[in-house]
Order: C-alpha cells, then structure tokens, then sequence
C-alpha cells in the first residue's frame, strides 16, 4: 500500500498483468463499425451455454453503439471434457468465430469442430484470475466484475471508471 496516495501497489500490478495477459489470447472480438468509434475496450469471460452470457451477447449491438469493443475469451463453466467445453472448442475452432459464437449463443446448433484452439489457455487464464462464473470482465483499468450488466449500466461503470483513472491502461495495452 502506498500510504501516501492510498493505492494498493499490488492489485495496480495485478491490473496490468491482467490487462496484458488478456491482450494476448485469441479473443473473438465485436467492435463499433468504425474503429475511431471505440471509446472502452471490454473483455469478457463467456461460456455459450450461460444464459447471462447469452443475454449479454443478444445486446451486443447495443453494446457496440455505446463504443464498447467486446473480447469475448472461452470460459466454459463446467470445465474440460463436457459437453460445454466441446461446443466453446467449435466455436473457437468455426472459420467464422463471430458467427459460430453468435449461433451458440442463440442456441443453435454449431458444426463440431476441432484445433489446437485457445479454451484451455483462455480457461486456465480466468481460474489465474480467479473468475468463478460468467459473464466476468476485465474493465479497461484491469479490474474485475463479475455478473451481466445491461448496456447503459456497463456503458455509465466504465465513464465512471474512467473519471476516476487518469489514463486508461487498456488503450496503451489495446495498441500493442
């Protein structure tokens, strides 16, 4: 703790790594149309067959219009060797991950797949991180929130947040 500032040095690190470590996974990635449009860079913990997420994602335009880019990582709750764990590996394993993701997030079947594909890691990650549940984000200052926040809600959070945080390490994280 640096008494001088009240900051707790330790979890400031523990942002960054997030941040960064996340920058590095193969996320499937749904951004504003026009890249100048993206105000926060958000990424989420999901697993296709968690309603919550699925609510989430039935927003995502919504999301998008609010300059939101979302980074979906696989997170599939129940864990490896399930049927969830399977369906996430299609999806992350499609030609076209947005459209696989957004069918099974819809319910609909996806075409069984499979490739040396990032769920292990990108689930391995959110155990490090300690995400017990989805959807979980990790906001553009590092930190995480777990649980579904509606588009006005997560778009009025991050403002806040980045009120609060002179810079945003996400954006210098996001460039690289």
């Amino acid at each position: 703790i640096d008494r001088q500032t009240p900051r707790n040095l330790t979890e400031d690190a523990r942002r960054a790594d997030r941040l960064q470590a996340a920058a590095a996974m193969d996320a499937i990635t749904f951004a504003p149309a026009q890249a100048t449009d993206s105000q926060y860079v958000v990424t989420v913990f999901v697993d296709p067959e968690c309603g919550y997420c699925r609510r989430f994602h039935s927003q995502i335009a919504d999301y998008n219009a609010r300059g939101l880019a979302v980074r979906y990582l696989a997170w599939p709750r129940s864990g490896p060797d399930t049927a969830s764990w399977k369906k996430t590996v299609s999806v992350w394993c499609a030609k076209d991950r947005a459209a696989a993701l957004t069918a099974a997030m819809l319910g609909q079947t996806v075409p069984t797949a499979s490739c040396a594909s990032a769920v292990a890691a990108e689930y391995d990650l959110g155990v490090k991180f300690g995400v017990h549940g989805t959807p979980t984000m990790i906001l553009p200052d590092g930190s995480l929130s777990a649980g579904y926040l509606p588009p006005a809600q997560l778009a009025a959070k991050l403002a806040a947040l980045a009120a609060e945080t002179p810079a945003s390490p996400s954006k210098e994280v996001a460039a690289r």
